[in-house]
């Protein structure tokens, strides 16, 4: 829910409107809502950047907006403030190591601009 501000793009698996499967870009909508209300049904996974692929820029950021010298593990946000979870989340990173779960997909590269 905290990164539909972003537009994450999803997999669903189970499509209730169409029979193929597809990748969306959720955008905060009453649709994007339900879908995600109804994520264990529908098989709805986020595409998400790994911590490995975060840039030197973006390393940097974080690093002054914590404590830490540019964050590599999800156990390490623990301590983190809201605003580099804001800022993590904005840029699609897999800060709570979700992929190894199986709970995102990895994005492929080039899937989010990341400026």
């Amino acid at each position: 829910m905290a990164r539909l501000s972003y537009c994450p793009i999803v997999h669903v698996d189970k499509n209730p409107f169409k029979d193929n499967l597809m990748d969306i870009e959720l955008k905060p909508s009453p649709y994007s809502l339900l879908l995600i209300n109804n994520c264990n049904e529908i098989g709805l996974k986020p595409y998400l950047r790994p911590m490995s692929s975060m840039t030197k820029e973006e390393r940097t950021k974080i690093a002054a907006l914590s404590n830490f010298n540019g964050l590599t593990k999800s156990a390490e946000f623990a301590e983190c403030s809201s605003v580099v979870v804001d800022y993590c989340n904005s840029r699609h990173l897999d800060y709570r190591g979700l992929i190894p779960m199986g709970l995102a997909l990895e994005a492929p590269d080039g899937m989010y601009k990341i400026e």
